[in-house]
């Protein structure tokens, strides 16, 4: 079975970086588009690595999630191009984007909540993890404890930018120690100047 086969390469591929079960049991009782998934794994277990940002759903939260976004399409009045009712989402990053499957098509889309683009991921579920499995053999994605399954030029990219930033903030804690130490050598100064007129005007 070619899902099972591409979650069992996956799972060894993370095997020197990632101790333990990836995927939780699959469950049979599933009939949605993304039963080839959920069949053989119902989601990533608690820990298990994101797969560039999005963590893998058990088929619970997948059809709770569809379920949402279905009917906010309908309260709202969305477009079918914004959401269609035939996607079914298997993947979240918990800021508002999905992974879904196209029950018609049977492709792979990325759902952007802030954004109209609708990229295709993978002309199908199974070959979207099996792409996966082959980019984790070849070096093309790695785990990183932190970051999860990700692109090594988009780590370093993301390093590179908490350097940044974590310079940025230690510059202006710096400047804020030195302008508080101007501030307490003037503060000194004043109240020096200050008790010095008092004392003038009282021994005078």
């Amino acid at each position: 079975m070619a899902m099972e086969a591409s979650l069992r390469r996956i799972e060894q591929a993370l095997a020197a970086t990632h101790v333990g079960p990836v995927w939780n049991p699959g469950r049979a009782d599933v009939t949605a588009p993304t039963a080839a998934f959920h069949r053989v794994a119902d989601g990533t277990v608690p820990g298990a690595p994101h797969f560039e940002s999005f963590q893998l759903m058990s088929f619970e939260d997948s059809a709770g999630e569809k379920a949402m976004m279905d009917k906010l399409a309908k309260d709202e009045a969305w477009e079918p191009s914004w959401w269609s009712p035939s996607w079914f989402p298997f993947a979240g990053d918990h800021a508002g984007q999905l992974l879904v499957v196209d029950e018609q098509s049977g492709e792979v889309i990325e759902f952007m909540h802030d954004d109209e683009a609708r990229p295709l991921v993978a002309p199908s579920l199974e070959a979207y993890f099996a792409t996966v499995a082959t980019r984790l053999e070849g070096g093309e994605l790695i785990h990183d404890v932190r970051h999860g399954i990700i692109d090594p030029a988009l780590r370093k990219k993301i390093n590179e930018l908490n350097g940044k930033a974590r310079a940025n903030a230690d510059a202006a804690q710096q400047q804020t120690k030195e302008t508080m130490w101007v501030v307490s050598v003037i503060a000194v100064v004043v109240a020096f100047a200050v008790g010095a007129a008092v004392w003038f005007e009282v021994f005078r």
